[in-house]
C-alpha cells in the first residue's frame, strides 16, 4: 500500500519504508526527486504566478513524462511495487488538499485503476486534517 504524509507528521508513519519527495535533503530518509514537481513549476505556484489548476495540470504532465520512461520510471516502479509492499512518501507541504502529494496520489490511483486494481492511496496528512 502507498501512504502519503507530510514531513511534519513523519512520526505517524505506518511503514518502515519511508521516502521524501522534496527538493531539500531530508536527514535519514532517501529522496525520490523524480516524483517532485520541477523547481521552476513549484516556484511559480508558491509565488502565486500560476493558479492551483495550472500547477495541477503541469505537474500531471511532468508525471506523465516520468511514467513514459518505461522500465526506468520511478513512478511506474513505485505504483506497482506498492501494490504488494507498504511505503510512505513524505512531502514538506502541510496538511491539506492542495498539495503535490495529493496529485501524486491521484496519479497512482489512476495507474492502479488502469491495471484493474481497486486499492487506493492513503494520504495520512489529509486524513488527520479532516
Amino acid at each position: 500500500m502507498l501512504y502519503l504524509n507530510s514531513l511534519e507528521n513523519v512520526a505517524a508513519s505506518k511503514t518502515e519504508k519511508k521516502f521524501a519527495i522534496c527538493h531539500e535533503k531530508v536527514q535519514d530518509m532517501p529522496n525520490i526527486l523524480e516524483l517532485v514537481p520541477s523547481k521552476e513549476l513549484l516556484h511559480q505556484w508558491q509565488s502565486k504566478a500560476i493558479s492551483w489548476d495550472e500547477f495541477r495540470k503541469r505537474f500531471r504532465e511532468e508525471m506523465v513524462a516520468e511514467y513514459r520512461k518505461g522500465e526506468k520510471s520511478r513512478l511506474r516502479g513505485l505504483a506497482y511495487y506498492t501494490l504488494k509492499n507498504d511505503v510512505t512518501l513524505h512531502s514538506p507541504e502541510p496538511r491539506g488538499e492542495q498539495t503535490y502529494r495529493a496529485i501524486l496520489g491521484e496519479i497512482v490511483n489512476g495507474i492502479w485503476q488502469q491495471a484493474g486494481r481497486t486499492e487506493r492511496v492513503i494520504d495520512l496528512a489529509r486524513a488527520t486534517a479532516e
